[in-house]
């Protein structure tokens, strides 16, 4: 077999073919490379692979066109019937002859990461996973040409048969979209002849075992039928052997019903066993609380999909792993133009396409699409950009809040000039299937009995005292509050008596900092500060709080009662301006307060009850855990739950006040909250120069020498 293989490598290398196929494919990749790698700086190779896959329609058939063929033309495959080796080593020969050639193109490849490392993070398990994907897309095209080149001795007929055979399995998933939006017999039969899916999935960030062995089936499945095809012509004109006709379509048969079966039993496998989130960042990964939560399911759920299935790889792969976690769980695709009024069977309003529907029962929620991701303007390109994927918190609550389960109830004050809770809060509350309402404590005569959790937004006019009064009346009581204090020129007397049950207070005046990095350029009452390490702050490591127009805010030391521990505070540089209105610099003046200031603080009061058990020593978390307990968290700052704030630190403040409220609402703690995945890494940083250079070497210079040495080598044969 070594001859043969070495025999057929040499001879794409002494014609013009060999050159054409890497040049053509090494341009059409780096030119890929070049737009999405260096000039956009995507720090993923999958853009470019993806893209560049569509020259294989065009390139493999002028590989392969000639490979056998050619034998038949020029009467040579006589030789293969005579050859002291079996039919099976010559065609794996010439097979891995041609391999050999595409997989000069994967070595090029497989150096983009690692130039793409020079410029920032790579993820390099990504991106060689991508390579992989690339290849067996490539190795599987070179087999079915082989096959079509084996079934005629005209190249034309064999590179146009190919061209047509890869072009069909290229577009197969859209064939399939077209004859059936949510799937059905004929569209799953025709779905073994997609070769461009799996690949994809191997691109996007999943390491797909079971992609892996469809596509090493089809190689095997390939090389099988041109061995086969090639023995036939040993018995096909001699009626005697009829028997060995019989016999090879029998086996023909007998293989390919294997090779399905194998698959089939493949993707019934669980996705544990089967695939590994190479993403980096486990898109396509549930977290441990949505699995445990998933465990404890005991209702029919239906979530119906406004599109058809392959509209969204990352969705789709969510879905899927909701369906393998619970038996309860079932996902159908009702794409719009084949079924444009069942959403009316669920909600009013025509979802936009791709959202979806959550269904238990009589109960049902809408996840809108624009919701499944977080998007950021790139002002280089003046578009929005997918920053992050929430796809997985919010179907988590969405099955919480249609099986019926509540983890809590909120209400706001109003009436003292509060300020508004930000979008991005209220989104957390929903995310949480937590109630909320406003309330207006002059209209009341106590506080709601199923209130979980009062929320007090930076009010800028005090409290009445019978207002004051039922807030501790609540609290007291074994309530919950998460308050914020924000600057105002107003006597807070009754606010602060609020805060005094938790040992706490407001002093007045504005908050700044002035130690560089702190605070927000320009704005020294904008600080920024990373949280202290709390169980409400777990998930904000190395991360920072944006807290704007804050006022002061003091806490006694622990007593019996009470324990306070400090989430986040100002630098020594802190300066508490105590009468900001006719202030002439930001640095500290007389009767100014300078030194660390507390910027937020978790407070926990042991009520009085033959039940409560244990003492106030250790931190807050510790104390949360008592029996008879009243928790509050205090944050100084006016701007803290808006919106415009909490972007500036990437939803860290939304983040900071969802562990709270799953704190207050949840009698464990244990509320199910699965938190934005971040959907891409950092964005690599290219100078214009390097673009230039690489674009210069990989996608014309590398090339141009290919071309090159074909034409000599090729003018030099002539010669002779």
């Amino acid at each position: 077999m070594s001859s043969i293989y070495k025999r057929e490598f040499r001879s794409f290398f002494t014609s013009v073919i060999g050159w054409i196929f890497l040049a053509a494919n090494l341009f059409v990749l780096g030119l890929y490379f070049t737009v999405y790698n260096m000039m956009q700086a995507y720090p993923y190779i999958s853009y470019a692979l993806q893209n560049a896959m569509l020259l294989f329609l065009i390139a493999v058939p002028i590989l392969t066109m000639r490979i056998l063929s050619e034998e038949k033309k020029l009467k040579t495959d006589q030789l293969i019937y005579t050859a002291p080796v079996s039919v099976w080593k010559i065609v794996l020969g010439k097979y891995l002859a041609s391999l050999s050639v595409f997989g000069i193109t994967v070595a090029v490849a497989c150096v983009y990461p690692i130039v793409m490392s020079l410029f920032g993070s790579v993820n390099m398990l990504n991106s060689y996973t991508a390579v992989l994907g690339y290849f067996l897309y490539g190795a599987a095209c070179i087999g079915l040409g082989m096959l079509i080149s084996s079934l005629t001795e005209s190249m034309v007929l064999a590179a146009i048969g190919s061209f047509a055979v890869l072009f069909v399995t290229y577009m197969m998933s859209g064939f399939c979209s077209m004859i059936s939006s949510d799937g059905n017999v004929l569209t799953a039969i025709l779905s073994v002849f997609d070769l461009r899916t799996p690949a994809i999935n191997l691109m996007s960030g999943t390491l797909d075992l079971t992609a892996i062995l469809y596509y090493v089936t089809v190689i095997f499945v390939t090389l099988f039928l041109t061995v086969q095809s090639l023995q036939k012509r040993r018995w096909e004109a001699n009626k005697s052997n009829i028997a060995t006709g019989i016999f090879s379509g029998a086996f023909i048969a007998i293989t390919l019903v294997i090779c399905v079966v194998v698959n089939i039993a493949a993707n019934i496998l669980p996705d544990t066993l089967t695939s590994v989130d190479v993403s980096g960042m486990d898109l396509y990964t549930l977290t441990d609380d949505t699995k445990d939560y998933l465990d404890t399911l005991e209702s029919d759920v239906t979530i119906y999909v406004m599109a058809s299935e392959g509209d969204d790889a990352i969705v789709d792969k969510t879905l899927q792993n909701y369906e393998r976690a619970s038996s309860y769980i079932t996902v159908e695709y009702k794409d719009p133009t084949s079924y444009p009024n069942f959403y009316q069977n669920y909600t009013d309003e025509s979802p936009t396409s791709g959202s979806l529907i959550v269904v238990c029962g009589d109960n049902s929620k809408v996840i809108d699409a624009a919701d499944i991701y977080e998007y950021e303007v790139d002002y280089t390109s003046y578009s929005y950009e997918p920053t992050g994927y929430d796809g997985e918190g919010l179907i988590t609550s969405a099955i919480s809040t249609v099986s019926g389960e509540t983890t809590g109830m909120v209400y706001m004050v109003s009436g003292h000039d509060e300020t508004d809770l930000g979008t991005d809060f209220t989104d957390m509350l929903d995310k949480q299937n937590v109630g909320y309402s406003t309330i207006t404590l002059l209209t009341e005569d106590a506080v709601p009995s199923d209130c979980d959790c009062l929320i007090i937004n930076a009010p800028l006019t005090d409290f009445s005292d019978d207002d004051a009064q039922k807030v501790i009346d609540y609290l007291e009581a074994g309530g919950n509050a998460f308050i914020v204090a924000g600057y105002t020129d107003d006597d807070m007397t009754n606010f602060n008596k609020i805060l005094e049950v938790y040992g706490m207070s407001t002093t007045g005046g504005l908050l700044l900092e002035n130690s560089q990095g702190g605070y927000i350029t320009g704005y020294p009452y904008y600080i920024v500060a990373q949280p202290e390490s709390t169980d409400l702050t777990s998930a904000l490591t190395d991360e920072y709080l944006l807290f704007a127009s804050g006022t002061g805010i003091t806490a006694s030391e622990d007593t019996e009662n009470v324990t306070v521990t400090t989430i986040a505070q100002t630098t020594e540089s802190g300066v508490l301006k105590n009468d900001p209105a006719n202030m002439t610099t930001y640095e500290a003046e007389d009767g100014d307060t300078e030194g660390s200031q507390i910027l937020a603080a978790w407070a926990v009061l042991t009520l009085e009850s033959d039940d409560a058990s244990g003492d106030a020593s250790g931190d807050a978390s510790g104390d949360a855990e008592e029996a008879n307990t009243s928790q509050c968290v205090v944050v100084s700052g006016t701007g803290f739950l808006v919106d415009d704030c909490n972007s500036v630190v990437s939803g860290n403040n939304a983040e900071f006040f969802s562990a709270a409220i799953s704190e207050f609402t949840s009698s464990d703690g244990s509320a199910v909250t699965v938190a934005v995945k971040e959907y891409e890494e950092e964005y690599l940083t290219i100078t214009s120069r390097a673009t230039a250079f690489t674009s210069l070497i990989f996608t014309f210079a590398i090339p141009i020498i290919l071309i090159i040495l074909g034409i000599v080598v090729w003018v030099s044969r002539r010669k002779r």
